[in-house]
């Protein structure tokens, strides 16, 4: 997980480009990535602790 505030990250996925912004709070976390490419993308919220390594899995599914 990057550590940032307000702003985005560029990123390689499966050789794309993409944007996006990932975070987290108390019961809550997320990661959005979108192609620079053609904007495909996945937006995934959980409403738990703990839970990226879950989170990065959805997401690897969704872009491959």
């Amino acid at each position: 997980m990057c550590r940032m505030g307000l702003g985005c990250y560029l990123k390689t996925i499966y050789s794309k480009k993409y944007f996006g912004h990932s975070g987290k709070n108390e019961e809550f976390e997320l990661i959005v990535n979108f192609s620079i490419n053609d904007g495909s993308g996945c937006c995934i919220f959980i409403n738990s602790n703990y839970v990226y390594p879950l989170i990065l899995k959805l997401q690897n599914e969704f872009l491959k």
